[in-house]
């Protein structure tokens, strides 16, 4: 699943496994949905090598953002993943000519 960007893993060297974001289960533990449309809007370039796998957007999920009144996306994933959708779109999915 981590493969297929339907899961987000991020590599830990020092335990040696990759660790899972709790952000991505709902209470019953069951995979929301909408990660799998999230981590294909993410950037996942710097993530090819195991060393830093998942952590550009580990912090980007964990990271206050302006678009989200200063909350972490993933804080507020499990109670609005459409919004999380909709402000990684406009700040990942943006036209090189958009600015012209």
């Amino acid at each position: 699943m981590r493969g297929n960007r339907v899961l987000l893993g991020v590599w830990s060297a020092t335990r040696g496994r990759f660790l899972y974001p709790d952000f991505q289960f709902n209470d019953d533990g069951q995979l929301v949905p909408e990660v799998s449309v999230l981590l294909r809007i993410l950037p996942a370039d710097a993530d090819a090598d195991a060393d830093d796998a998942g952590w550009r957007r580990a912090f980007w999920l964990y990271s206050p953002h302006a678009l989200l009144d200063g909350r972490a996306p993933s804080s507020i994933f499990a109670l609005d993943p459409l919004k999380v959708l909709e402000v990684a779109t406009a700040e990942f999915n943006v036209s090189s000519d958009e600015g012209w």
